[in-house]
């Protein structure tokens, strides 16, 4: 069971390492990059760059919650000492596919009160028919 455990954690770690351009064997570059997933996996995880202590953080919008709805968000500090307080980090997105088909999930990072977001990253998750997932970074814009 510890082994399974391990395994979907570096898993993920890789996963999230990809997505934010730390070299693992591949990285995302440019909008068109395909981000792969294992045979069967039914789980996206889309991490950002964040840091909520400025007041900025995600939002994000799905364009059709009949095909891809979000299961996860949650934070993981940059800092593992767990001492320095506002410390960037990490916001990490789980979405899953409820049917066949493909749904494009547009994140923002603002902060709410002001209303206007400073980077938007736009993200295309196909839903094969068997459920496994495949995502398409399409935009990452910076205002």
């Amino acid at each position: 069971m510890f082994k399974k455990l391990l395994s979907r954690i570096m898993s993920l770690v890789i996963f999230i390492c990809a997505f934010l351009g730390i070299e693992l064997g591949g990285k995302v570059e440019a909008p068109g990059d395909m981000i792969s997933y294992d045979s069967g996996r039914v789980t996206a995880v889309i991490a950002l760059k964040s840091n909520p202590s400025t007041g900025f953080d995600w939002d994000f919008e799905i364009s059709d919650t009949r095909i891809v709805i979000a299961t996860d968000n949650h934070f993981i500090s940059g800092d593992t000492s767990g001492i320095t307080a506002g410390a960037p980090g990490t916001r990490v997105f789980s979405f899953r596919g409820l049917a066949e088909g493909t749904a494009t999930v547009t994140f923002n990072y603002l902060r709410p009160w002001e209303g206007e977001a400073i980077r938007t990253v736009v993200i295309k998750i196909t839903v094969a028919a068997d459920k496994t997932l495949s995502a398409l970074l399409v935009s990452d814009t910076e205002k």
